[in-house]
């Protein structure tokens, strides 16, 4: 068990610092994220992308692989643009009420295609990274 939740840390951490890395090296993907505390702001957005990439994405990849099927896996795409979107949504609905000052802004439809792309490969090469690490 503790080693559950010394990986879960672990790759919020590591997601973290990919979006951290995104925002402040590369604003041409349009995503921003605005936060009155770094680390602890930081750390929250993390946990709430944690949940949504790899809880609900999981789930909703399951109800959505007839499609994936179909399309050649071209759908994952739609779900990775689509999810960002509902986390940006539920970042600026729900977090202020209990942090005040979190915002998540995305750039356009292209832009966050690019960044779902991106994220996807990056994250994914450094879970596997860390699940064999750890």
């Amino acid at each position: 068990m503790i080693h559950f939740f010394s990986q879960l840390i672990v790759i919020a951490a590591v997601n973290g610092f990919v979006m951290f890395g995104v925002v402040e090296y590369f604003p041409e993907f349009g995503l921003n994220i605005t936060v009155p505390s770094v680390l602890l702001g930081y750390f929250l957005i993390w946990f709430v992308f944690w949940f949504f990439f790899v809880i609900l994405k999981k789930m909703i990849d399951i109800v959505a692989f007839p499609f994936k099927f179909f399309t050649m896996g071209l759908s994952t795409v739609v779900v990775n643009i689509w999810v960002f979107y509902l986390f940006a949504h539920v970042v600026n609905t729900y977090l202020p009420l209990y942090y005040p000052g979190v915002l998540i802004q995305l750039g356009s439809v292209w832009q966050t295609f690019l960044l779902s792309i991106v994220l996807g490969v990056v994250m994914s090469v450094l879970h596997f990274i860390v699940k064999k690490i750890i």
